[in-house]
């Protein structure tokens, strides 16, 4: 027996060293958001490659382009700021609610596709119960003069959690913000028809070591004014643009092609419409005169020149391979006039295909 012995001792100790060498101390905020994310689903090109050429759920003609809708937020200010919001990473201090409330507006308005978008503010956590009726929020509570153009109210009540394992001087710490999202109709009480509540959420892991008191001795600090807001600013951001990549998954941008040569369509639209460099579009047709008529995806293609304002070029990169698609592509490639003629075509992309430029990855306008 005692050859054995040795061996299984041996791979018990190996064992023990890989689970020990598995922990590493968090240094920094960029360490510690290094794979945040990780946890947003592009739909870049490489997505699009795996999916069936098809017209993405939910497409609707009239929302293409903007969307009147407005968004409003629970009160989040729960403490105040000073010593207390240095170990309680579950409630927003004064100073953090207005950032993140910043954040949002800024990445909102920096979308282009809520031209008429307003935050309202100000539901305490009591009054918001006392206006809900399962779940829905009463929108008549809300300002009447910011419902005059709207199609809809999103409510946001951004969560935080934090939850940590010990083990003996190791100390791993779970970051969560998540932004529970309820669709409201504007001018009623009644749920949005194109869409259920939801929610997104983006979170992170932070290693630090401890002395035999609990007391962190290495690794990042969050109880450091500075790093803590470098933290909620870059973890607000990613989960920003999950929120408006889901926005962007639930209402499709795009809008009406009007011309074609040489493999490329020209779609009108622009980043004033809230079209983004290299989206990725499915670009199809339905049967002029025809309210009923099928939409007929015809290509996937990207959007590689994108203005400010005016037109969109979309490059193909694939087409449809049914019989039908072929027929009315080989039309708009022998006469794209007769073509339109026949056919309304249109492009729709349902996401984000990278980071929006318009997010920035840096703290240096954070402010306080």
């Amino acid at each position: 027996m005692k050859f054995y012995i040795l061996p299984i001792f041996g791979a018990i100790f190996a064992l023990l060293l890989c689970s020990c060498s598995s922990f590493e101390v968090t240094k920094s905020v960029d360490q510690a958001l290094a794979h945040v994310e990780e946890g947003i689903e592009y739909h870049d090109r490489a997505y699009m490659e795996k999916r069936d050429l098809r017209v993405p759920n939910g497409v609707d003609e009239k929302n293409l382009g903007e969307l009147k809708f407005n968004f409003a937020f629970k009160q989040g200010t729960e403490v105040e700021d000073g010593e207390a919001a240095a170990t309680n990473w579950n409630r927003f201090t004064k100073n953090e609610w207005n950032a993140f409330r910043r954040e949002f507006e800024n990445a909102v308005g920096g979308t282009k596709r809520f031209p008429i978008a307003q935050m309202l503010y100000g539901l305490a956590d009591d009054e918001l119960r006392r206006k809900s009726n399962n779940g829905v929020a009463n929108v008549k509570e809300l300002d009447p003069s910011a419902l005059k153009e709207s199609a809809g109210i999103f409510h946001i009540t951004p969560l935080r959690t934090n939850s940590f394992n010990l083990a003996k001087k190791e100390k791993r710490s779970n970051y969560t913000l998540k932004l529970v999202v309820n669709p409201l109709a504007a001018d009623n009480n009644s749920p949005l028809d194109e869409i259920q509540p939801f929610s997104v959420q983006i979170g992170c892991e932070v290693n630090q070591l401890t002395d035999r008191a609990g007391r962190v001795i290495a690794g990042l600090r969050l109880s450091d004014r500075s790093k803590r807001d470098e933290f909620n600013i870059k973890l607000s951001r990613a989960v920003i643009v999950q929120f408006l990549n889901k926005m962007y998954n639930l209402f499709p941008t795009g809008g009406a092609i009007v011309n074609y040569e040489d493999g490329q369509f020209v779609l009108r639209g622009s980043r004033a419409t809230g079209i983004q460099p290299n989206m990725e579009f499915v670009v199809y047709a339905m049967r002029k005169g025809n309210p009923d008529a099928m939409r007929v995806a015809i290509c996937n293609a990207t959007a590689e020149s994108v203005g400010q304002t005016g037109n969109t070029t979309l490059t193909i990169w694939r087409k449809s391979e049914k019989v039908n698609a072929k027929k009315i592509m080989r039309h708009i490639e022998a006469d794209f006039s007769s073509a339109l003629d026949e056919y309304d075509i249109y492009a729709c992309s349902d996401g984000f295909a990278q980071w929006p430029d318009f997010i920035d990855r840096s703290t240096s306008d954070s402010g306080n």
